[in-house]
């Protein structure tokens, strides 16, 4: 009697003269692993014994025959909480009885097999199986085949026991406790008849997979359905077997039948709607399926069974639970936020409430898609998203007519039959990306769509009967408002949404995004940590954005760095169990030099002619506060005189708005010259140069307007601007205030200065909050 290590798994068997990898979780065959296998120095384990467990009402009851494998190779590994864990390569040697279990150890029996007379009719047959099966598996490359192929080349010198063990271990449908009868089976003659029955069920079950035969085309076993649904991946339901009886009877009614039921519990809204579908349904019953209209009909009348006529979600009123969860999911956008819990509380108030079309503008990256599917998951409503970026066809909205060959309908009605329900929340991604085309202009079939007061009669052309759009809560998200064909716009209700703050994107970066590529990157706080010196350096040296979507893949690129370093060091490279490299220090702090290690020099200098503007007292220089699609900028004016002809002369990648913007203020000088006592008698005989630093990137926009003024004033008439201080307005005969403020005042924050001037009007709300 052998007392030998005991490995237990619950699925799969190994069977002697075969290989098998068995994958180590539970925490009983690691201890084994760990005690007997390296621990024990002296005298490691070379062969341990495979016991395996069956179901026995709510218990699992370790099976009395097990299997006796020598190690052939152990492969380590870890998961991301760095555990180590195994998987061993065996080969298995011999059957054996487990009579005592004492864990981690068990002692065995071997159990010899009973070599009785085979009969020759099941020798041949077995003989012909195996060999079918050798060449069926030729090309799979198993190690097996190539043994199960030299001994079926001399069968005298080949043993059964050992070639019904071969061909058992390759068939790969035969169930677990199918598997465990053939290995407790000590008679060699009933393993071989065994061994021919499952053989032979696969061969025709993979004839017929291959083939694409329906189970009920052919009298076929249990046995064969069961590996038929394995090989096939799915459920067959094989009918009774009446010689008598046709299959394809009765097929045709079955769909008629079957196709009414679905009409009529659909619930179709009675009068001309329900009229038009069924007389489609009476000629569908009396079309022959041989004829080109059948499928046509039928894809037809699916489609209306399909769609939620009366199907609605019930939307979840709680608005503390509400504000709860967009302020956790979301950081900043109080007046979207706003509006989604009034939205909420006039629903409460008033539940046939139509659904709002609301268009949610603002640069990319700030989170319009991610706000819609919030707004969706706070209602409790399905969510379905339409990316209309680059759509020039009114059928993608409206849908072809039945008419034409492969007609489909619109996207609209395709995204109801998606969602399931007729209150959903539907996202029109990009609507500011439409264009118009040979076939129709897109934006102008949304205008049925997204009108409150004709959506609820929407027309299919595909369906050519009205569908009711008015619980649907439309979502559109565009870049720029103004490319939004005016009708259209002037259907949606526009909610605005800038950019992100530096304090914002931090926060995002810390809750949201970290632990997103974290888990993206198997990477856990054990692994990796960052501070908010090096999130702060990623935000303004390495990314330049109004949203944060760049952000997310400088933080992404962090992670593979931290996560190559980590597999590295747990392996160095090689998996097997007897190599180990020396463990690094974790956590890895990210800090700024890692974080230069990674992308090298920063992307984006630092404004560092700030400080040295402040403490001249150079006239002719102004600081201004710029807007720009990806957030405020601080914007250094430089003028200077030149003997000349009066020419005006601008460098900086300027644009033609703030090109306008500098001839006004010029105009403007000249024409108030004598009200404040600036001589400009002389500049007929002056060329002016103006110029913006950073010539590199361009600049346009009209709220520099008034900082231009004030630098040609400066000039002029040699007085010392402020230098402490920030201007921001847009110039015409008066100074005019603009918006955007936050995002100016935000990044006077980031360049420090004392004061901002800007035009009287200019909504102070952006400022008292910073």
């Amino acid at each position: 009697m052998l007392e030998l290590p005991i490995l237990l798994v619950t699925d799969g068997v190994l069977l002697p003269s075969t290989r098998m990898k068995i994958p180590v979780r539970t925490a009983s065959n690691l201890a084994m692993i760990d005690s007997c296998l390296f621990n024990n120095k002296t005298d490691p384990y070379s062969r341990i014994v495979i016991a395996y467990k069956q179901e026995n009402g709510n218990s699992k009851k370790v099976f009395p025959i097990g299997t006796l494998a020598s190690i052939e190779q152990i492969v380590c590994w870890s998961t991301n909480n760095s555990r180590i864990q195994y998987t061993l390569n065996l080969m298995g040697t011999a059957r054996v009885e487990i009579r005592n279990i004492n864990i981690p150890l068990c002692k065995v029996k071997h159990l010899e097999s009973i070599t009785g007379d085979i009969n020759q009719k099941d020798e041949i047959e077995f003989i012909e199986t195996a060999k079918k099966l050798a060449i069926l598996f030729t090309n799979e490359g198993n190690s097996l085949i190539t043994k199960l192929k030299i001994a079926l080349k001399d069968i005298s010198m080949a043993p059964f026991d050992e070639l019904t063990d071969l061909c058992m271990s390759l068939l790969p449908a035969v169930s677990y406790p199918e598997q465990l009868a053939y290995l407790s089976e000590t008679d060699i003659s009933k393993r071989l008849l065994m061994v021919t029955r499952h053989s032979k069920s696969y061969l025709k079950a993979r004839s017929m997979a291959v083939l694409e035969i329906r189970p009920e085309d052919s009298k076929i076993d249990e046995n064969i359905v069961n590996m038929l649904e394995k090989l096939r991946g799915t459920r067959l339901i094989v009918p009774p077997n009446n010689n008598n009886s046709n299959p394809k009877r009765g097929s045709r009614k079955n769909e008629i039948d079957d196709l009414f039921q679905n009409l009529e519990a659909v619930g179709l809204p009675e009068g001309s709607v329900k009229e038009t579908i069924m007389n489609e349904f009476e000629k569908f019953k009396n079309t022959s399926s041989n004829s080109p209209e059948h499928p046509v009909l039928r894809s037809y009348l699916q489609l209306i069974a399909d769609l939620p006529w009366n199907v609605s979600t019930p939307d979840k009123n709680n608005i503390k639970e509400s504000r709860i969860q967009l302020e956790a999911e979301h950081e900043g956008m109080e007046s979207v936020k706003k509006r989604i819990l009034e939205f909420l509380a006039v629903k409460q108030l008033k539940q046939d409430l139509k659904g709002p079309i609301l268009c949610l503008a603002g640069p990319p990256g700030v989170g319009k898609t991610s706000v819609a599917k919030s707004i969706a998951t706070t209602l409790g409503r399905n969510f379905q998203r339409l990316a209309l970026g680059g759509i020039r066809d009114q059928s993608d909205i409206r849908g072809h007519r039945r008419t034409y060959v492969g007609a489909m309908p619109g996207r609209i009605i395709h995204a109801l039959k998606l969602a399931k329900s007729n209150n959903p929340v539907i996202l029109l991604d990009e609507i500011d990306k439409l264009g118009s085309g040979p076939h129709g202009d897109p934006s102008a079939a949304l205008l049925e769509v997204l009108d409150p007061e004709q959506n609820n009669s929407f027309t299919d052309l595909y369906l050519n009967v009205p569908f009711d759009l008015s619980k649907v809560l439309f979502i559109a998200t565009a870049n720029d408002v103004k490319n939004i064909p005016s009708p259209l716009l002037d259907r949606m209700e526009l909610v605005e949404m800038s950019s992100y703050s530096t304090g914002e994107k931090l926060k995002i970066a810390k809750n949201h995004i970290i632990p997103k590529q974290m888990s993206q990157h198997a990477l856990s706080p054990d692994y990796v940590s960052f501070n908010n010196e090096s999130i702060l350096n990623l935000i303004e040296y390495y990314t330049h954005e109004a949203g944060v979507r760049q952000l997310e893949r400088v933080i992404g690129a962090v992670c593979r760095n931290v996560a190559l370093q980590v597999a590295e060091d747990i392996n160095g490279g090689n998996v097997e169990a007897d190599v180990f490299s020396k463990k690094a220090n974790y956590p890895i702090q990210i800090t700024n030099a890692e974080i230069e290690k990674i992308f090298g020099n920063q992307k984006r200098k630092k404004n560092t002619n700030i400080d040295e503007i402040k403490k001249s007292n150079e006239p002719g220089i102004v600081i201004g506060l710029a807007w720009t699609p990806v957030g405020g900028e601080v914007l250094v004016i430089e003028t200077v005189a030149s003997a000349g002809t009066g020419k005006v002369i601008l460098t900086g990648s300027l644009g033609n708005v703030i090109k306008e913007s500098i001839q006004v203020a010029l105009s403007f000088v000249r024409a108030n010259a004598t009200k404040y006592g600036l001589d400009v008698s002389q500049l007929d005989k002056t060329d002016l140069h103006v110029h913006l630093p950073a010539g590199a990137i361009g600049k346009d926009g009209p709220s520099a307007g008034c900082a231009f003024t004030l630098a040609l004033f400066s000039l002029i008439s040699g007085l010392n601007v402020r230098k402490d201080s920030a201007v921001t307005g847009e110039k015409s005969l008066q100074i005019e205030f603009v918006d955007n403020v936050h995002e100016l005042i935000q990044k006077m924050i980031n360049d420090p200065m004392s004061e901002v001037a800007a035009a009287k009007g200019t909504n102070p709300e952006p400022m008292s909050k910073l």
